[in-house]
């Protein structure tokens, strides 16, 4: 399945219409919705959650951030607090994945040169799901036990804009 690979570079129009229906007019589920692949949407030691030091994640520019790549954002953070020397660390993704993804074969590939304008624009097949980011959306938080640990904390959070498909800016509270 070669999509998989071009869902980031496909979807990257923000301003296209949301599509979240999981249901027909009768009330029956539509076949071929894909799960979530994001599992829990924090991690690290609850003991931390309610400490006075934490970092925001704030977003900088509108973007399409799909569930893959929020799992691999929630294993990354989970990794990085365990080597990084960080005492104790817990945090939250502030967003859901409740948007989904659709593909039309037949549209979107390079093979047809000239496609009917009712084919082109018929609903595709549900692939994945996403979260839709708008400037200025707190997106993750990320809480740590003592005082010292604020500046790993934000070289492991600005770390992570590699892997995001928007711009960030980390905020010390």
């Amino acid at each position: 399945m070669a999509i998989k690979g071009k869902i980031s570079q496909i979807f990257k129009k923000t301003y296209r219409r949301s599509y979240t229906y999981k249901l027909t007019k009768e009330g029956r589920t539509l076949k071929g919705v894909p799960n979530s692949k994001l599992s829990k949407f924090s991690g690290g030691s609850i003991l931390v959650k309610n400490s006075p030091y934490f970092l925001r994640v704030i977003s900088a520019s509108a973007g399409i951030w799909t569930d893959g790549s929020m799992e691999q954002i929630r294993k990354t953070l989970l990794k990085k607090i365990k080597t990084c020397g960080i005492t104790g660390g817990y945090f939250v993704i502030r967003v859901a994945p409740h948007e989904l993804i659709r593909h039309h074969k037949m549209a979107t590939s390079g093979k047809v040169d000239r496609i009917s304008q009712g084919m082109r624009l018929a609903y595709g097949v549900p692939i994945a799901r996403y979260a839709r980011i708008s400037p200025g959306i707190n997106v993750i938080n990320f809480h740590v036990k003592e005082k010292k640990d604020m500046e790993i904390a934000k070289k492991v959070l600005v770390h992570l804009k590699h892997h995001l498909p928007f711009t960030i800016k980390v905020n010390i509270d």
